[in-house]
């Protein structure tokens, strides 16, 4: 998505002044325009808007987006992207997942309606493929790999005929560069079903290309290119010093976004660079009370990680405050949940207190596994962790996501 300085305030009320009253069906609104006119403005101006976390700023540039064309899926598909990161914030976030499922399916039903009359508009491919690819996505948070297989498809095939009529179109690479990746990488089931149900085949290393491309000269998946580019490097690629400068270029062109901020302390904490961590952590806890928007999982994923490397530094009251909050906070659908326990059970270790560690231990075991938690907890009930493995343990791969 393109990388834009936000508007002023004069600025942005002369382009809605401007947005045109309405648009006849079969005219292209002009998304990659070299020279966009009022209505792309505001597209481009929302799309800033929620990655700054001005979430209700978007929302009302999507709303006049779709009353100037209310026959083009764009703005629905935008109001669903906006309560995309709003749900991936806090996934225990009904509302915002129920205005997600409901804006992807107005925006798939009207680009399935357009086609019809214009079966190769560009822009109305790209859209609905990128909406079959978020739900798609939606479907894999809720471990359904069948689903997200499925519409995996659907999105493919949308792209690929983008890709055919507009060869030189970055952002639909992009997009099918995450498709490649998510299927390629994150677990048997979804590539079983996406080999068995459609034929189809991630491709890790293609992924990634594709998204560096994006990240460079992307329009509208620029910015989430590099999001899931850093990302990968540091969750699946092993790869920290990679993805520090990315995450970094990304909060710097957001500060409020709490979430680039936080990966890129943990880019810096992966090389065990705890010290330059700790005040980007510090920094993202004290803009908590200024936003409503970095939810419970957000929250709990920088506690997490700030707890990890007040450790690491050898503040283990420190550390042990932010695993209780991450606990309290109980964003069960994060893989920091059951791992906070396990923490305070390796403190508890440290401390000498072996039956308060042998019940956080316990605690584990009656939670969903979340990336080998169940199986550390038995390990460290047969006996106790020691000092010796914090410097591998808080520096190493993530346990949370």
């Amino acid at each position: 998505m393109t990388i834009r300085p936000l508007r002023t305030i004069a600025l942005i009320g002369v382009c809605a002044a401007s947005l045109p009253a309405s648009m006849v069906a079969q005219e292209a609104l002009g998304l990659w325009a070299p020279s966009p006119g009022p209505l792309v403005a505001e597209i481009r101006a929302g799309i800033d808007d929620y990655y700054a976390f001005d979430y209700s700023g978007a929302l009302a540039r999507f709303d006049r987006v779709i009353a100037a064309a209310p026959d083009h899926p764009v703005g629905y598909f935008l109001k669903a992207e906006a309560n995309w990161w709003l749900f991936l914030n806090d996934r225990q976030n009904d509302a915002a997942r129920r205005d997600l499922e409901r804006w992807l399916g107005q925006a798939i039903s009207r680009a399935e309606k357009r086609l019809e009359a214009y079966p190769d508009d560009v822009e109305t491919l790209f859209i609905l493929g990128s909406a079959y690819g978020r739900r798609g996505m939606l479907a894999g948070t809720g471990r359904d790999a069948w689903s997200a297989a499925r519409d995996a498809r659907r999105a493919k095939g949308r792209l690929d005929r983008v890709q055919e009529l507009a060869p030189g179109n970055v952002d639909a690479v992009a997009a099918e560069g995450l498709y490649q990746y998510y299927v390629g990488t994150f677990g048997s089931v979804t590539r079983a079903a996406s080999r068995v149900l459609f034929g189809l085949r991630g491709n890790r290393q293609a992924g990634l290309r594709a998204l560096d491309t994006a990240r460079r000269r992307g329009t509208y998946t620029r910015t989430e290119a590099g999001f899931f580019q850093g990302l990968f490097y540091l969750q699946y690629e092993n790869r920290p010093s990679a993805a520090q400068p990315i995450l970094d270029g990304l909060r710097d062109r957001y500060p409020e976004n709490l979430y680039f901020a936080t990966m890129s302390a943990y880019a810096r904490q992966r090389q065990r660079r705890f010290d330059a961590a700790r005040p980007i952590y510090e920094s993202v806890l004290r803009k908590l009370s200024g936003t409503r928007v970095y939810g419970r999982e957000g929250e709990s994923i920088t506690r997490f990680f700030y707890g990890q490397t007040m450790m690491a530094l050898g503040a283990y009251e420190a550390a042990e405050e932010q695993f209780v909050r991450v606990v309290q906070l109980r964003a069960a659908e994060s893989d920091a949940y059951p791992h906070a326990y396990l923490f305070l059970g390796r403190l508890a270790d440290l401390a000498g207190d072996r039956a308060v560690a042998e019940a956080y231990y316990r605690k584990v075991l009656t939670l969903s596994d979340a990336a080998g938690s169940r199986e550390a907890a038995e390990r460290y009930l047969k006996r106790p962790f020691v000092e010796a493995e914090v410097a591998a343990l808080v520096g190493g791969p993530s346990q949370a996501r």
